[in-house]
């Protein structure tokens, strides 16, 4: 029979006591990291020993706010708990530092503020008298935090003269797709990700970046939803989704469209939605390729006044402008009519949603994938898999650092549309934290 070795050890009380020793704290006070960080800033409880921070812990005490929706406890990341350990790390910089050999050798000698202070002052003064205020610019960060840094700086470059670089021109986190196609971004909370049924993990890595979030991707799964990750590489977020999309980087374009020629080829649209809730039915002059305007029919008329064909009389209505219920009239997808324009000429005009089937011709399957990377029949099956269920985007903020993310991002958007998929719980694109 073997030995029976019990699993009890015998601690002396000098090592429990240094154990103890190295756990004790003085007080608990709340805590949060702005910097950085928003606009999440997780409610922390931070420990603190001889007036001095050294652990901190989540501490989320967040009610439910909706029925059945996971709560957002316990809100905060790793990166935030060692949030502490940067206050007494060796390489933190506490105070002013110069130069003290050539550049890259890591060579510096401590300086003091006043030293430090009439330094810049003095290259400033320097500036504006050898070549003017505008040779002063100053390069914004998101880091240096809102009304005390980014606006307090500006202001100051600003009264003498020199140039402020907006931000979004230095790190580009800025959605101009979904700006163009909505007005705004961020058209939900994270906690209605748990009513997607269809996930597309799209220029966004969540498993990284949305850490405090990510729980509602995770329990929207257990709840029957599907994760797509599109992405060049295979990411953490890859891992843990139920498929991984392969895709050129740039390319999202050439797939979004592709998935957008399949749900119309195959009759997935919702037409309803498309007809009531997008511009697609309405009228573009073939001469200019500009929505058609009261500004076109008559002197005087309005700018933002627009027509639609009237499916059942062929007649050129206008949409009205305090709703977008069509009421008795039904808008026309498809055909073509002529509209008499002021001046007595008429022209040819077609609703956009015509135009868009021509310009998906050239975005069948085949060709896109020879485009982006995507196997043709992986975007039939995403298409045909999503068009028929609620499905969220999380668009993150790498799309915005490619050259034409605006039409990426419009691509991506115009399937959602296309779908119905917007407006709704568990839907719509979303980039911020």
């Amino acid at each position: 029979m073997p030995r029976t070795v019990s699993a009890r050890r015998s601690i002396s009380p000098t090592t429990l006591e240094a154990y103890r020793d190295r756990v004790r704290w003085d007080d608990v006070v709340w805590s949060s990291h702005c910097v950085d960080c928003y606009p999440g800033n997780c409610p922390f409880r931070a420990y603190t020993r001889d007036g001095v921070i050294w652990r901190e812990e989540q501490a989320g005490t967040y009610g439910v706010i909706e029925p059945g929706v996971p709560d957002m406890n316990p809100m905060g990341c790793q990166k935030g708990a060692g949030w502490v350990t940067t206050h007494h790390a060796p390489e933190r910089i506490l105070y002013p530092m110069r130069r003290a050999g050539p550049r890259g050798s890591g060579k510096w000698r401590r300086i003091s503020w006043d030293e430090a202070l009439e330094s810049v002052a003095d290259g400033i003064i320097d500036a504006i008298e050898k070549t003017g205020p505008e040779s002063i610019l100053y390069e914004t960060s998101p880091a240096q935090g809102g009304m005390v840094g980014v606006v307090s700086i500006a202001r100051f470059i600003g009264l003498l003269g020199g140039i402020a670089v907006d931000l979004e021109g230095v790190i580009n986190d800025f959605n101009s797709g979904m700006y163009l196609t909505y007005g705004k971004f961020n058209v939900s909370s994270v906690d209605d990700w748990f009513h997607a049924d269809r996930i597309l993990i799209w220029h966004m890595n969540p498993v990284y970046t949305r850490i405090p979030y990510y729980h509602y991707i995770a329990e929207a799964r257990y709840r029957g939803a599907h994760v797509y990750t599109i992405a060049p590489d295979v990411s953490p977020s890859a891992t843990h989704a139920d498929v991984y999309v392969p895709v050129k980087p740039g390319a999202d374009a050439a797939l979004a469209l592709a998935m957008c020629r399949v749900v119309v080829d195959e009759g997935l649209m919702d037409a309803a939605f498309v007809r009531e809730q997008t511009d697609l039915p309405l009228l573009v002059r073939d001469d200019n390729a500009r929505f058609l305007r009261q500004t076109d029919l008559e002197d005087g008329g309005r700018d933002d006044q627009f027509y639609a064909l009237d499916e059942k009389t062929g007649e050129v209505v206008p949409a009205k402008r305090g709703t977008l219920r069509w009421g008795k009239r039904r808008p026309a997808l498809d055909g073509a009519a002529r509209a008499r324009l002021k001046d007595g000429t008429r022209v040819r005009v077609r609703p956009v949603f015509a135009r868009l089937r021509e310009h998906l011709r050239a975005y069948d399957p085949e060709s896109a994938s020879a485009m982006c990377g995507t196997n043709a029949d992986v975007i039939r099956t995403l298409a045909r898999d999503c068009a028929k269920a609620k499905t969220a985007i999380m668009l993150g903020y790498n799309s915005c650092k490619y050259y034409h993310c605006d039409l990426m991002e419009r691509s991506m958007l115009l399937f959602l549309a296309l779908t119905g998929n917007w407006g709704k719980k568990g839907t719509g694109a979303r980039s911020w934290s």
